[in-house]
């Protein structure tokens, strides 16, 4: 459309097109329609003034892309309506900067970090959506004032961070006077104040807080902000305490028994570290964050997060990892020691003592944890990896499997309501079936369907049986099954990763050290070497000792990776495992393996891969 500017001035006429554009390249039904726009009391002729827009709005269109555009680009399909013109939203934008900011703070480059967010910042213009009327309009409001406040508080925080003390104090009584009764604002002033020097006004700053939230809003101030004063009056230098935790899952679901013992474990006199390992998308995070939000009363010195990024190609460093960390807690820079023994020393000796529980998200290996661990004190530690940790002794380790049958339908019903599921049972067991019952699989389908309201079970399902396609479909946006393995995958080496793509051409539940040795042509120790480095590495199961096998999207994914060589070897490693399964038959009649019936199976998945 050339950046001219539409000639739409009535607000409802705005509404409807700013909720087309919201829901771009989707069917909204007159229905959908008029309850955002009129809400639960519509007019009789809400109907006639929705067409009435519509076609004002391709008038419109037709004005500025010649005629037949208004059809072309406000299309009218299976009896409703689709804006298919190209959509550009800043604050989709805004959304990515504000994130990726986030993402560098936590890794310690707060300089890029400032930048991301002064360009998501000059994005923001003006107050959104002013005028337009209806209660979908109302709702993206309060939304995009949350979005607005998280962006200030992040700016504050890099401030902070930077030890640009005055520009923290502006931003954060821009945000007090915008929202008095946000006690994390107050907060964040207090300190602001105290770092910059100016205690007596951090003081007032207090009493100011008290008395809005008391007179105001009848409320007293929390803990946090009262711990803030009374350092403030010892002359100490208030440290932020680190009590911003990423969100819980509202639709959490499962592993009930686990969270009420692993609660327990958290609320003990004895500080533990808890070590939750699983398979990429399994749940991990979301279960130390529901943990974490669960218990996080018993630690009055607050909670810190740090993501240790450990499917990076190139993981932060300890001194990195251990400089964010202590720069959370309030160290400033010309506080910390030059080297990676002192600031480990510093560490310990700063959280010990303190109840304070720290999550450490996404670790490699035990080498990367081993200097924010804290020792023993008061303080506990959850950590999640993909790695088994094994070796991260004294600790409480967790291997997760998948969700429950019952837990995935739960899931799924939450996503996608009571009801869908209930009309059409048949294809919900084979939509959990073909995601088996793995969390990132359940949510992908469920956040599909839920945002179509249209479809049917039965049609994802019919899309989820074709293997071929299947983890193409379990894709959202930038959230997909397979770039969530991806990242497990290039981490192997080579002969590990051959022996991943290989275990995956044998269309075999379960495999036997012997027939993993005969498939990939290795002695029996060097095949149990393997398998049991891919279950460390989260890529394996075994479920009884000498017995091993693969999630079936694992499975899936390992045939998409494959790389020439392999899948010119994969016929004579099927042929190998074939030979073993015929002459080890009478020896293993009634065993576990199955070998016999594995040996006829294994015919057929032959003949295919050749």
């Amino acid at each position: 459309m050339d950046n001219h500017r539409l000639d739409i001035g009535a607000p409802q006429m705005l509404a409807v097109l700013a909720i087309l554009a919201t829901e771009h390249g989707c069917t909204l039904t007159a229905a959908q329609l008029i309850e955002r726009v009129w809400s639960d009391d519509p007019p009789t002729s809400a109907i006639s003034v929705l067409r009435n827009h519509i076609s004002a709005l391709r008038r419109e269109f037709d004005a500025h892309g010649g005629a037949g555009a208004g059809f072309e680009w406000l299309d009218s399909t299976q009896g409703g309506y689709r804006l298919c013109l190209p959509v550009r939203f800043d604050v989709a934008e805004v959304e990515a900067l504000l994130a990726a900011a986030d993402a560098d703070r936590r890794s310690g480059v707060v300089d890029r970090a400032e930048t991301k967010l002064g360009t998501a910042r000059s994005l923001w213009r003006g107050d959104p959506l002013v005028g337009l009327p209806g209660p979908w309009a109302g709702q993206e409001r309060n939304r995009l004032a949350r979005l607005r406040s998280e962006l200030g508080e992040a700016t504050i925080l890099v401030a902070l961070d930077l030890g640009r003390y005055s520009a923290a104090v502006m931003e954060a009584q821009t945000l007090v006077a915008a929202e008095p009764h946000t006690e994390r604002w107050h907060e964040l002033l207090m300190v602001a104040l105290s770092r910059g020097g100016r205690r007596v006004e951090a003081l007032d700053a207090y009493r100011n807080a008290h008395r809005v939230l008391a007179d105001e809003f009848g409320l007293s101030p929390g803990p946090e902000i009262v711990k803030l004063h009374q350092q403030l009056l010892s002359a100490e230098r208030p440290r932020l305490a680190a009590t911003k935790l990423p969100p819980d899952l509202a639709d959490f679901v499962g592993r009930a028994n686990l969270v009420h013992e692993l609660a327990e474990v958290l609320g003990a006199e004895h500080r533990p570290v808890i070590a939750i390992t699983g398979m990429g998308g399994i749940g991990k995070t979301a279960l130390a964050m529901h943990l974490a939000h669960h218990v996080r009363t018993h630690y009055p010195d607050g909670s810190l997060y740090l993501d240790l990024g450990g499917l990076d190609e190139h993981p932060p460093s300890a001194e990195m990892l251990l400089t964010v960390a202590l720069r959370k807690i309030g160290v400033r820079p010309d506080e910390l020691p030059p080297d990676v023994a002192g600031r480990t020393a510093l560490w310990r000796n700063t959280v010990t003592d303190k109840r304070i529980l720290l999550i450490l998200d996404n670790a490699r290996d035990v080498d990367q944890l081993t200097p924010l661990l804290p020792g023993t004190g008061a303080a506990a530690v959850l950590v999640t990896s993909r790695s088994s940790l094994a070796e991260l002794f004294g600790a409480r380790l967790v291997p997760l499997g998948v969700l429950t049958t019952d837990e995935a339908r739960t899931l799924l019903q939450r996503l996608v309501t009571t009801r869908r599921l209930t009309d059409e049972p048949g294809a919900a067991r084979e939509i959990l079936r073909a995601c088996g019952n793995l969390p990132v699989a359940l949510r992908i389908v469920g956040a599909r369907l839920a945002t179509r309201p249209g479809w049917r079970l039965t049609t994802v399902a019919e899309r989820l049986a074709d293997e071929q396609r299947r983890l193409t479909e379990l894709t959202l946006g930038n959230t997909s099954v397979e770039s969530v393995f991806w990242g497990s995958y290039r981490l192997l080496v080579p002969e590990l990763a051959r022996a991943f793509v290989l275990l995956a051409f044998a269309e075999a539940p379960e495999l036997s050290v012997a027939a993993v040795a005969a498939l990939l042509d290795r002695d029996r120790a060097e095949a149990e070497q393997l398998c049991e480095a891919l279950v460390d590495r989260g890529m394996l199961q075994t479920p009884t000792h000498g017995n091993y096998r693969q999630h079936n999207l694992m499975r899936l994914f390992a045939r998409t990776v494959a790389d020439p060589d392999q899948r010119r070897e994969s016929p004579q490693a099927l042929c190998r495992l074939r030979d073993f399964c015929t002459s080890a038959a009478p020896r293993f009649t009634g065993e576990r393996d199955g070998t016999a019936a594995l040996g006829a199976a294994l015919l057929m998945t032959e003949m295919r891969a050749l």
